[in-house]
């Protein structure tokens, strides 16, 4: 069986002053890709951007890893997690990550792609 090329989706987002919009009150508009579109072997379940690196940092289950990725050289790095990933925030300064699991937090240095240490998080209501 063929593979299929993967799907792009574009999402446009309008802020309309709180009038509501459909469909088809947007006009028609052409778009043109000047670069190549790189797809990812694996697929995100959060991103965020670290400026200071010009990185796309992003997590992914099965396997479970945090990616950093760099448009720039096309590199990819992979750290694994000890448990699947939830969601993913970058520190101001760029350089390191927080991943959320159920349960766990685990902190990432962006610089050197190493997972430093994981720690169990609790909630109290």
């Amino acid at each position: 069986m063929p593979s299929k090329p993967p799907r792009l989706l574009l999402v446009v987002a309008l802020l309309a002053c709180s009038l509501p919009l459909t469909a088809k009150d947007i006009p028609p508009f052409i778009f043109d890709v000047t670069s190549s579109v790189t797809p990812f072997p694996f697929k995100i379940k959060d991103a965020e951007f670290s400026s200071s690196l010009n990185a796309i940092v992003a997590v992914s289950e099965s396997p479970n890893q945090l990616h950093i990725y760099r448009p720039d050289t096309n590199e990819l790095v992979s750290v694994n997690l000890q448990v699947p990933p939830f969601c993913v925030s970058v520190s101001p300064d760029g350089h390191s990550a927080v991943v959320g699991h159920n349960g766990w937090i685990s902190h990432v240095d962006l610089d050197s792609a190493t997972a430093l240490m994981s720690h169990a998080a609790t909630c109290v209501s």
